[in-house]
């Protein structure tokens, strides 16, 4: 993965999703709303223990919420940008809004689901285009896997 590399070549000891170098906001003296991906990791850390899997970059990963990729990607967060653009090889640009307004409106929709409030008023094939956008810019392959195997385009009707 490009992260690790990157993470690797500025002389970084572990894996980049335990911040070693204090850079997703775990320093004590950072604000509260530059801590939250810390925090995240941190529960998905004690997620994976409860659960009595090994703590490894692929279980903790595995673990992490939705708002924690939302927040690599938001503009608090800016200064990651430039490492993590590399993981979005087939976007059609370097813009971090090209990745973050899709995201916004993927995880807005998911939170009116998830609280159980009504989505008709929603754009939902919209929504499922958000998807396999950003599924695209991480690799076309795995946008049209999850359209192939999707039912949301036909109950949709877009699709036979």
């Amino acid at each position: 993965m490009r992260s690790t590399a990157i993470h690797a070549r500025k002389g970084r000891s572990g894996h980049w999703i335990f911040d070693d170098a204090f850079e997703l906001g775990r320093d004590a003296n950072w604000p509260p709303r530059l801590k939250q991906p810390y925090l995240d990791v941190s529960t998905a850390i004690g997620r994976v223990r409860r659960n009595g899997m090994p703590v490894s970059p692929d279980q903790v990963i595995s673990e992490l919420p939705f708002g924690f990729w939302h927040q690599m990607v938001s503009k608090r967060q800016s200064f990651l940008w430039p490492d993590l653009v590399a993981a979005f090889p087939n976007s059609p640009n370097r813009s971090q809004a090209a990745i973050h307004d899709p995201v916004v409106r993927l995880r807005t929709f998911r939170n009116r689901i998830g609280h159980h409030h009504r989505i008709c008023s929603f754009d939902i094939a919209g929504r499922y285009a958000d998807i396999l956008t950003i599924a695209a810019y991480l690799d076309t392959d795995l946008s049209a896997w999850i359209d192939a195997r999707s039912r949301v385009a036909r109950l949709l009707g877009t699709r036979p």
